[in-house]
């Protein structure tokens, strides 16, 4: 009879994955940052995320932690505003380097103004990294372009407001290269977040798991009483 209690019981487990939805946590990991800012023509020709500038570069960095990038200022006129320290977690950054010397330390990338409103100048980011799951969304004011694989996932690359985009892993659950081109225009606000669904398999483990511990627990309980009437 505990045979088949417990067999009812992981069935049903098994059977409430199908109706769990997924969800989605910022993208983690280890990214490669490469960055330019300037006029639009040194940046991009056209001021948007659909082409790597030829320049070289203004800094270039490893970024280690969550890709949820966010400077909700209101939009500012000046380079007093927009700043990459309120866009970005400096303490995150390591390897910094200026191919072009023109943005020293992190310091001072720190204090580097993004984009101001008419795009005086805008910024251009390159990031490259690992992809984790079958898929997930990308959020971005302004322009992005997302590569997974290869392939194009997601092509938004003129200026907008906040907009969130789905897109789907070529490799399905595999692990996958991603390159993911972002411009910072027009002033603040400045928003890059990328999501990573989990896969299948690792809700199965999470869920099993959990069914794992609450038998053992009830086998103990159960052996105790035994005990106790013996």
């Amino acid at each position: 009879m505990k045979k088949l209690i417990t067999s009812a019981l992981a069935g049903a487990v098994l059977f409430g994955l199908s109706s769990i939805p997924a969800s989605a946590a910022f993208l983690t990991g280890v990214f490669d940052v490469t960055v330019w800012n300037g006029t639009p023509n040194l940046v991009d020709s056209n001021n948007v995320a659909n082409a790597v500038p030829s320049g070289t570069a203004d800094a270039h960095f490893t970024y280690t932690g969550p890709l949820n990038w966010v400077d909700n200022s209101p939009q500012n006129t000046t380079p007093a505003g927009n700043l990459a320290s309120n866009f970005l977690t400096l303490a995150n950054i390591s390897g910094y380097s200026s191919p072009n010397s023109s943005i020293a330390t992190v310091a001072d990338f720190g204090n580097t103004s993004l984009s101001i409103a008419g795009d005086g100048y805008v910024t251009f980011f390159k990031i490259t990294g690992i992809y984790y799951g079958p898929g997930g969304t990308i959020t971005h004011d302004d322009g992005a372009t997302l590569f997974i694989n290869g392939s194009l996932r997601v092509s938004s690359p003129a200026e907008t407001q906040a907009i969130t985009q789905g897109f789907t892993n070529p490799l399905g659950e595999a692990p996958a290269p991603f390159e993911l081109w972002y411009v910072s225009a027009n002033g603040a606000p400045s928003v890059l977040q990328v999501t990573a669904v989990p896969e299948p398999a690792t809700w199965a483990m999470m869920i099993l798991g959990f069914f794992g511990v609450g038998f053992v627990a009830y086998r103990n309980k159960q052996n105790r009483e035994a005990v106790r009437l013996a």
